[in-house]
């Protein structure tokens, strides 16, 4: 389990640390309200007291006086930012609690409620949720990838993280360019994913970054930088032109400010004149306001750097706190190298930041030649990290990645970690009786663990095809889907919802939410046959001699041809599962049509194995138990249903009545001679 506590114990911890969590966000809230309203007060005050005192001073005194006042505006600024800082904290930890309770709850409305301060998810995950599925995906919409699966394991801190984590759950197969699909990379993920998973603390701070004000207001209003433009600014801040330009204007500003205002500072102090100092001053403007459009550049680079710059700290402090695990110790070596620069870097985007402010900006290029010096050292700190910023950023999105499937396991402390099979030169080499795909115990994911039901099911070298039958509503399209849905985790090497899973890559196919589309003129039978022809052409093994792993095809169908007449989804069936039976691939078809629980028999080989759900009936009502069964289904329940909504329909009709009703229908419906 990714704790030690049970999942009571857990549910206690979370329910304390969310009503703390309230609680000071509340409480500093009302205290940044009253130091804002202080801070008001307190600068009318000072700009009261330096009018009122200053005439009556000399000149250095009354440039003390000021100099103090202004300082004690700082430093009161200072404490007002300290406590909005630490208010946005608390609120973005009581968030993370809110949404790591509608998580565990399976909540999805919650979690996709769009609310502009208390929405439970980040504004870029709810864009990637919302965005257009591939074309022609073969199981993004059928297991509700995108829609329930994202939302529940997104907790990235990074847009590009919960980008890299869409990718790995809509990756359909194993390429020469998709190096994410292998047993060998998955296995790895999921050893960082454990190595992750104890540090409780550090996962609930990097959960509550992605809530916190500044990151958020960011990103909605298209000042986020991604990190890949951030590459692109850093390297365009190396062209040798700019670097002349920086260094050549950076000379020039400091000989105008030792020539202009050095002097005319020392006369004021000696003299007491103000004239020839404001001369000088008016004369000096003009270099900080060119300075403005030369260093344009470093101040964008430089704040697209500040707005990223939280996360990326916090992800680089997690990953120095557990250096020791072995599966992060090559990431943990380049943070070490690049912290120092980093430090330095945020120092000098510190500085860049409080040139917002224009009573600070014109204060202090009366003393120093402010933008030149920062700029200059901004440039050169960016010009330290820009080598290994790339390097840097792509492990930080997959830490980020990882942590958020760590946190899905401390979630959700039932799920285990799958193996994986060696498949050989094809999924189906194996010999005698040996699984290729064995599921224990398996729950779907996406429902809360009270209402969960779980099931094992298990495939042998020689079994190809599951046929299962069940009554309507009985659980059969929840199984597809259950048994979808843990393959799409078992094969990125996140935690699936089993006691055990064993199985090889797994390249999945599925044909469960058909639609038809009015805009293209497809009936719904006719979009069936389109997805079915699709998957059988994609359940052919990549060739050992591509260089690619093998992986196993998983075709999931329900209902096969339920648009079509009984004898020709009967004789269409036949010949649609004879062709996958041919092939090196493995599935489960639902159907309703029980004569096609003949198949069993009809295969000499032993490929075909019936399995049901079913229901039974207690003070006439259907009750449900939703366990899988051997054998075809031997109950209906249609005609109960519809009696039950008030259809004119009883509830059971015998088999004599069934054949009266049919003789009387012939009767009815014959032509008039």
């Amino acid at each position: 389990m990714g704790t030690d506590l049970d999942p009571i114990g857990q549910q206690q911890n979370h329910g304390i640390g969310a009503r703390q969590a309230r609680r000071n966000a509340a409480a500093l809230d009302r205290y940044d309200s009253r130091l804002g309203l202080f801070k008001l007060l307190a600068a009318i005050v000072l700009i009261g007291l330096v009018v009122g005192v200053y005439p009556r001073l000399g000149l250095q005194a009354g440039v003390g006086v000021a100099m103090l006042a202004v300082l004690c505006f700082l430093l009161l600024a200072g404490l007002h930012r300290g406590v909005t800082r630490r208010r946005d904290r608390w609120t973005a930890l009581a968030r993370s609690y809110e949404a790591e309770a509608a998580r565990r709850d399976r909540s999805f409305s919650a979690l996709s409620e769009d609310l502009h301060e208390g929405a439970l998810l980040t504004p870029w995950s709810r864009e990637l949720a919302r965005q257009s599925l591939p074309a022609n995906h073969f199981f993004a919409l059928d297991l509700d990838v995108a829609r329930l699966l994202f939302p529940l394991l997104d907790t990235c801190a990074t847009p590009e993280a919960s980008e890299k984590l869409l990718d790995l759950l809509l990756a359909q197969s194993r390429t020469p360019d998709n190096s994410e699909y292998s047993s060998q990379v998955a296995q790895q993920r999921s050893a960082r994913v454990r190595a992750i998973a104890p540090y409780t603390r550090l996962l609930r701070e990097l959960d509550a970054a992605r809530f916190a004000p500044d990151v958020s207001h960011a990103w909605v209003q298209g000042k986020a930088c991604r990190l890949i433009d951030l590459q692109k600014l850093l390297a365009a801040e190396q062209v040798t032109n700019r670097i002349l330009v920086y260094l050549g204007f950076g000379l020039v500003s400091i000989v105008a400010w030792l020539y202009l205002l050095l002097p005319a500072h020392v006369q004021l102090f000696r003299s007491g004149e103000t004239e020839p100092y404001v001369a000088s001053l008016l004369r000096y403007a003009v270099v900080p306001l060119i300075g403005l459009a030369v260093y344009r550049g470093v101040i964008e680079t430089g704040n697209a750097l500040r707005r990223r710059m939280a996360s990326l700290e916090l992800l680089m402090k997690d990953i120095s706190a557990i250096r020791n695990a072995a599966p992060l110790a090559e990431l943990a070596e380049v943070v070490a190298r690049s912290r120092a620069d980093l430090r330095n870097l945020r120092f000098a985007l510190d500085l860049i930041s409080s040139r917002s402010n224009p009573v600070f900006w014109l204060f202090v290029h009366a003393i120093l030649p402010f933008d030149t010096l920062l700029c200059l050292a901004t440039w050169l700190s960016i010009k330290r990290i820009s080598g290994r910023f790339a390097q840097l950023t792509s492990g930080l999105v997959e830490f980020d990645c990882d942590a958020a499937l760590s946190r899905f396991w401390n979630e959700n402390p039932e799920f285990t970690f799958s193996e994986f099979i060696e498949t050989g030169r094809g999924p189906l080499s194996a010999v005698g009786g040996a699984c290729i795909l064995e599921a224990r115990n398996m729950g779907h994911p996406l429902l809360p663990r009270v209402s969960r039901v779980t099931n094992s099911v298990q495939w042998t070298a020689t079994d190809r095809l599951v046929l299962l039958t069940g009554s309507n509503m009985s659980g059969k399209s929840t199984f597809l889907r259950t048994i979808g849905i843990n393959a799409i985790l078992h094969n990125i090497g996140a935690p699936v919802c089993a006691t055990q899973f064993r199985a090889p890559v797994l390249q999945l196919l599925c044909a469960i939410r058909v639609d038809d589309a009015l805009e293209a003129g497809t009936s719904y039978f006719y979009a069936e046959v389109k997805r079915l022809a699709a998957l059988l052409r994609n359940v052919t093994l990549a060739k050992p001699s591509s260089g690619v792993e093998d992986s196993l095809p998983l075709y999931l169908i329900d209902e096969i041809f339920r648009g079509t007449n009984n004898r020709e989804r009967f004789l269409g069936s036949l010949y649609v599962i004879r062709g996958f039976l041919e092939t090196s691939s493995i599935g489960i078809v639902t159907t309703h049509d029980l004569s096609l629980t003949q198949l069993q028999q009809m295969d000499s080989v032993g490929r075909v194995r019936n399995m049901h759900f079913r229901e039974t009936v207690e003070s006439a009502r259907l009750q449900f138990d939703y366990m899988l069964r051997s054998g075809p289904c031997p109950t209906t329940n249609a005609l109960r249903i519809m009696h039950a909504e008030g259809l004119p329909v009883p509830a059971e009709i015998s088999e004599v009545d069934e054949a009266t009703l049919v003789g009387v229908m012939q009767v009815q419906t014959s032509p008039v001679q």
